[in-house]
């Protein structure tokens, strides 16, 4: 398995062979729509894939390592540690650099935040600033070139765009039937930071898009959970009975943003096919 250069909160490397054993194996398009660092579009069979998401800095940052080669990245970033003398004790440094993205937002000032950010989390305030705090840790070159490297290879050696939307913008009437559509949204009942302009009504409008996919004959994937502890997405619930659901099996225990408590996750992926 590939693993995209961005960590991401809620990426899939680690569900993946649970995930793609359910896949189509004829896909001619692929459509991630709410890709997040791409990990599961770069490591999916398909003639060509479409990876959108809602976060522009992140669509600018996966176009900028589609379009950049790994070395002249890496020389970048080396560039940026020697401007701000970057090490896992220079925490001015990092806030330096922060504040100069906030000014620029450059991809390669994000993408350099990122290997020094707690965690190598990517995330931003309502203002669009990175707030991702210092994370004292190595600049480990050898694992993050090796991510480049796989990363660029796949998405530069077929058809791979990334796009910047809502999913709903999705044209619908140019699909086939051999094309396929991966969603894997924010969680309802999930309390990541991620998560949390999502509600309701976004998860009702979701499903209910996502039944005129499958009235127009296209094959679809959802990727949620309907339990998580203690609270019961009751609305997926329902909704799913229509469709086939199958069980993954997954471990949030470690995720920064969970507080252990009584009540397992059931996470589930929904296909239509």
């Amino acid at each position: 398995m590939i693993r995209s250069p961005i960590k991401y909160t809620g990426n899939k490397y680690k569900l993946l062979p649970q995930i793609l054993k359910h896949f189509p194996e004829d896909i001619e398009v692929f459509l991630d729509l709410f890709c997040g660092s791409g990990t599961v579009a770069i490591n999916v069979k398909s003639d060509a894939a479409v990876c959108n998401d809602i976060s522009f800095p992140l669509i600018n940052l996966l176009r900028y390592l589609q379009r950049h080669s790994p070395e002249e990245i890496m020389d970048g970033i080396k560039g940026l540690i020697m401007k701000y003398q970057l090490s896992r004790e220079n925490k001015p440094g990092f806030e330096n650099l922060r504040k100069s993205y906030s000014k620029t937002q450059s991809p390669l000032e994000l993408f350099t935040l990122i290997c020094y950010s707690f965690n190598s989390l990517m995330r931003f305030n309502s203002k669009g600033g990175f707030n991702v705090p210092f994370g004292r840790k190595e600049f480990n070159e050898f694992i993050i070139r090796k991510n480049l490297e796989e990363f660029h290879r796949v998405v530069s050696t077929r058809p791979f765009i990334f796009t910047c939307g809502s999913y709903i913008n999705t044209p619908l009437n140019l699909l086939s039937k051999r094309d396929f559509i991966y969603i894997d949204p924010p969680y309802l009942i999930s309390n990541a930071v991620y998560n949390k302009q999502w509600g309701v009504e976004e998860e009702r409008n979701l499903l209910a898009w996502l039944d005129l996919v499958n009235a127009k004959g296209l094959r679809f994937a959802l990727s949620n959970v309907t339990h998580h502890k203690g609270l019961e997405n009751e609305i997926l619930v329902k909704w799913s009975r229509k469709y086939n659901v199958h069980e993954i099996q997954s471990d949030y225990s470690n995720c920064n943003y969970q507080v252990k408590v009584k009540g397992s996750t059931r996470e589930v992926l929904i296909t239509n096919y």
